[in-house]
């Protein structure tokens, strides 16, 4: 299963904005990746409850510029995954202005090959 860019609804009501972003799937986990470029590591907020990824925080400062090409304020993102993940588990990082958020699949639900064998 492939899953392509995503955008909240629910920032519209809030006055946040809503990253890009996308979720991948692999044969062990899940893996949302959001577009956070300028955004610092200690200005995120990631939370994973249960199969749901909550990303929230502040882009930017709010420093006079003539001009701005880049979103500042706050921005929030949320998607729900497959029920058969590990949160407990759970893990991001912030490289290069993307956030990855991996979430393992639990062992039921990881992809196996199985052996063929002659009768």
């Amino acid at each position: 299963m492939t899953l392509t860019t995503v955008r909240s609804v629910s920032a519209l009501r809030t006055g946040r904005w809503s990253p890009g972003a996308g979720v991948r799937e692999t044969d062990d986990a899940y893996l949302v990746e959001v577009e956070l470029p300028g955004v610092k590591r200690r200005d995120v907020t990631v939370e994973v409850t249960g199969n749901e990824v909550a990303v929230q925080g502040k882009a930017g400062r709010r420093d006079l510029f003539r001009l701005r090409s880049r979103r500042t304020d706050e921005f929030s993102y949320r998607v729900t995954l497959p029920d058969e993940v590990d949160s407990g588990a759970a893990s991001a990082a912030l490289t290069k202005g993307v956030l990855t958020v991996r979430v393992p699949k639990r062992e039921f639900a990881r992809r196996r090959r199985i052996p063929v064998h002659s009768a």
